[in-house]
């Protein structure tokens, strides 16, 4: 699979520790998706001071069990970026790799 797009999502919580997506946003995003005829093929998310590892909030707040999650850690010098998939009772990294752009 290939991503071609992203839709950043606005943090409706407008708080710099806890994040939960713009609903308009990601309706927005899903519409666009479904005018494209793209699917999902990834969420991301940036942990500003801790590793690239999933929390308990990030498997608690998983609702797309079967799309990988990129998780972007803003703690390490140079940012390091890991891909998973997450259940609510764990997560399994998978691989990934960053492809030149057309």
């Amino acid at each position: 699979m290939r991503a071609e797009r992203y839709y950043p999502l606005r943090n409706e919580l407008e708080s710099p520790v806890r994040y939960q997506g713009d609903a308009r946003d990601m309706l927005a995003a899903f519409r666009d998706l479904r005018e494209r005829d793209l699917e999902l093929v990834a969420i991301y998310h940036s942990h500003p001071s801790s590793p690239a590892v999933p929390s308990r909030v990030d498997l608690d707040r998983n609702f797309y069990e079967d799309t990988p999650q990129l998780i972007l850690s803003l703690a390490d010098e140079p940012p390091v970026l890991r891909a998973y998939r997450l259940a609510a009772d764990g997560f399994t990294e998978v691989s990934w790799h960053l492809a030149p752009g057309d």
